[in-house]
């Protein structure tokens, strides 16, 4: 186990974490920065992070970020710690049942089929602001029991910058009053909604609803989209792993309307989302707080210091993973070699706080996967770097057809 301690400017770290921590010109375990008059202690050994966010979660309390954003997001599931957290889980819980949501499989390909119809050869498309369009109808079908459709755009747009301005300090923006007033206004309509009626037979009042709605229309924009985005860029810079991947498609689906049961047999494209996770995984960073002192890898940390866990970060640490920055979904084959490596993996969280919308997330990734890709390719438009950095915001890609 070792510490780094570096006295560079921490927004860096904020900017592009890997380059700030290959500056650094070392990996290891911890490492302490300042950002502003805030000390940050980033975790990065798995067995450190699992006693975190895991086995000895009681310690730790929602981070700087996550206690900034209530501005945002209010009083919701992420926002929540200990008991409260637990009781909101339990509420919100069964909308992500797996019995639940995988009866929605037609709806969700019939989104995917009516996007992707509307292309022709040759198109240039925003594949963050498309996949956050259809992410949008997606939830709207199989967390609210709405249709999202029509307003997609608007919302994309809107949710996009409340989720940009979660870290921010809680300052008068105009922009952000919109944006948060246009997203308030479509919960209100889904608070009628199945989900809605729910959490108000458990006793919430309207706001409280509203809240928590924002919470889940925020999610649905950040996750899938980034993921999916990320998909087609690689498959598209890896023609040997598109090629199987559509080969797969081919020998499980056929012309075969797409079902839960084509879908788990999909190994390859499960695979593919799983190695993309890896890479680009939708959150970067995971934001705690000491709540008493702590012992992490030999080094005492005071109560109240802000913990950071960094999915981008430890993923790609070569001491964990071979080959550490390269696309390779072979990685997660049952019988690969370095198998174990996976286990590091922490994509969606761990422990009380995993992201509750895990499996409805990748059932929606799987889905436009399967769907898409049996019709398009997507090419990277010319002026998208080769390797363009995670933190990149929009993925310009040029739509082809199959033939």
């Amino acid at each position: 186990m070792g510490v780094i301690r570096s006295f560079a400017d921490g927004r860096a770290f904020r900017r592009d974490p890997l380059s700030f921590i290959r500056g650094l010109g070392e990996w290891t375990d911890i490492i302490q920065f300042r950002v502003g008059l805030s000390e940050f202690t980033l975790i990065n050994h798995p067995d450190l992070i699992r006693r975190v966010l895991v086995t000895d979660a009681a310690q730790y309390g929602e981070g700087k970020w996550t206690l900034r954003g209530k501005h945002i997001m209010r009083d919701c599931l992420i926002t929540r710690e200990g008991a409260p957290h637990r009781e909101r889980r339990r509420l919100v819980g069964p909308s992500f049942d797996r019995r639940r949501i995988t009866q929605y499989v037609p709806g969700l390909t019939e989104c995917a089929e009516r996007m992707s119809a509307q292309w022709h050869n040759g198109a240039r498309i925003n594949t963050r602001e498309a996949m956050g369009c259809l992410a949008i109808a997606m939830a709207g079908i199989a967390i609210f029991d709405a249709n999202l459709e029509d307003e997609g755009g608007e919302l994309n747009d809107a949710l996009t910058v409340l989720n940009g301005a979660v870290s921010l300090l809680p300052l008068p923006r105009p922009r952000i009053a919109a944006a948060r007033s246009r997203v308030r206004q479509t919960a209100r309509r889904l608070a009628l909604g199945h989900l809605g009626r729910h959490l108000a037979q458990a006793g919430l009042d309207e706001e409280e609803i509203v809240d928590e709605l924002v919470s889940l229309l925020m999610a649905a924009v950040d996750t899938t989209p980034r993921a999916l985005a990320w998909i087609w860029f690689l498959l598209g810079r890896n023609p040997e792993a598109e090629a199987r991947l559509h080969r797969e498609l081919i020998d499980v689906l056929a012309c075969d309307r797409i079902t839960i049961a084509g879908l788990q047999r999909l190994e390859f494209v499960q695979m593919v989302i799983d190695e993309t996770l890896r890479l680009y995984p939708p959150v970067h960073f995971i934001d705690r707080r000491t709540l008493t002192e702590v012992e992490l890898g030999g080094i005492r940390i005071p109560a109240g210091r802000y913990l950071l866990l960094s999915p981008l970060v430890t993923h790609r640490d070569p001491r964990f993973f071979s080959d550490s920055d390269r696309f390779r979904p072979e990685r997660w084959s049952s019988d690969a070699a370095e198998r174990a490596q996976t286990r590091v993996c922490f994509a969606f969280g761990a422990g009380a706080h995993r992201c509750i919308g895990e499996e409805l997330a990748r059932l929606e990734i799987a889905v436009v996967i399967a769907t898409i890709a049996r019709r398009w390719r997507l090419r990277a438009a010319p002026e998208l770097a080769s390797d363009p950095s995670p933190q990149t915001g929009e993925l310009p890609m040029i739509v082809e057809q199959r033939v």
